[in-house]
Protein backbone atom coordinates (compact mmCIF):
# COMPACT_ATOMS: atom_id res chain seq x y z
CA UNK A 1 0.00 0.00 0.00
CA UNK A 2 1.19 3.35 -0.77
CA UNK A 3 1.05 6.18 1.32
CA UNK A 4 -0.04 9.46 0.55
CA UNK A 5 2.34 12.16 0.89
CA UNK A 6 2.20 14.93 3.29
CA UNK A 7 2.74 18.45 2.40
CA UNK A 8 2.67 20.76 5.30
CA UNK A 9 -0.25 23.75 5.67
CA UNK A 10 3.11 26.18 5.66
CA UNK A 11 3.73 24.78 1.83
CA UNK A 12 -0.20 25.31 1.24
CA UNK A 13 0.65 29.04 2.67
CA UNK A 14 3.42 29.94 0.23
CA UNK A 15 1.70 28.17 -2.70
CA UNK A 16 -1.05 30.44 -2.01
CA UNK A 17 0.67 33.16 -1.86
CA UNK A 18 2.81 32.49 -4.78
CA UNK A 19 -0.33 31.91 -7.11
CA UNK A 20 -1.77 35.34 -5.88
CA UNK A 21 0.80 36.70 -7.75
CA UNK A 22 -0.02 35.27 -11.22
CA UNK A 23 -1.91 37.03 -13.60
CA UNK A 24 -5.42 35.67 -13.91
CA UNK A 25 -5.29 34.48 -10.47
CA UNK A 26 -8.02 35.96 -8.30
CA UNK A 27 -8.01 34.27 -5.20
CA UNK A 28 -6.05 31.52 -3.31
CA UNK A 29 -7.88 30.36 0.14
CA UNK A 30 -6.32 27.42 2.40
CA UNK A 31 -8.83 25.57 4.22
CA UNK A 32 -6.99 23.78 6.87
CA UNK A 33 -8.42 20.47 6.55
CA UNK A 34 -10.47 18.91 3.94
CA UNK A 35 -12.37 16.25 5.30
CA UNK A 36 -12.18 14.19 2.40
CA UNK A 37 -8.79 14.03 2.06
CA UNK A 38 -7.50 14.43 5.60
CA UNK A 39 -5.06 17.49 4.94
CA UNK A 40 -5.48 21.28 3.69
CA UNK A 41 -6.83 22.40 1.05
CA UNK A 42 -5.96 25.05 -1.52
CA UNK A 43 -8.81 26.98 -3.95
CA UNK A 44 -7.91 28.70 -6.18
CA UNK A 45 -10.29 31.26 -8.35
CA UNK A 46 -9.02 32.15 -12.02
CA UNK A 47 -10.69 34.36 -13.98
CA UNK A 48 -13.02 36.01 -15.14
CA UNK A 49 -12.81 34.79 -18.96
CA UNK A 50 -10.90 32.01 -18.83
CA UNK A 51 -11.07 28.22 -20.75
CA UNK A 52 -8.87 26.66 -18.77
CA UNK A 53 -6.25 26.70 -15.91
CA UNK A 54 -3.29 28.72 -17.64
CA UNK A 55 -0.12 26.64 -17.71
CA UNK A 56 2.17 29.08 -15.21
CA UNK A 57 -0.37 27.87 -12.58
CA UNK A 58 0.25 24.44 -13.02
CA UNK A 59 3.91 25.33 -13.26
CA UNK A 60 3.54 27.11 -9.47
CA UNK A 61 0.59 24.62 -8.25
CA UNK A 62 3.69 21.98 -9.28
CA UNK A 63 6.52 23.35 -7.60
CA UNK A 64 5.08 23.41 -4.31
CA UNK A 65 4.59 19.73 -4.71
CA UNK A 66 0.95 20.02 -5.08
CA UNK A 67 -1.78 19.10 -7.75
CA UNK A 68 -4.95 19.74 -9.20
CA UNK A 69 -8.08 17.30 -7.59
CA UNK A 70 -10.65 18.97 -9.62
CA UNK A 71 -11.52 22.26 -11.88
CA UNK A 72 -15.15 23.48 -11.54
CA UNK A 73 -16.57 26.48 -13.89
CA UNK A 74 -18.53 29.11 -11.86
CA UNK A 75 -21.03 31.87 -13.01
CA UNK A 76 -21.69 33.53 -16.24
CA UNK A 77 -18.23 35.47 -16.04
CA UNK A 78 -16.05 32.30 -17.03
CA UNK A 79 -14.30 31.70 -13.34
CA UNK A 80 -13.33 28.26 -13.02
CA UNK A 81 -12.69 26.95 -9.44
CA UNK A 82 -9.42 24.75 -9.11
CA UNK A 83 -9.01 22.67 -5.75
CA UNK A 84 -5.39 21.90 -4.80
CA UNK A 85 -3.98 18.88 -2.92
Amino acid sequence: MVMPEMVSKTEYDRAAEDLLGLAGVRAADVLDRDPRADRPLLELTVGPGYLRVPPRVLRSIANHDLGVRSIQPQGANGHLIVEVI
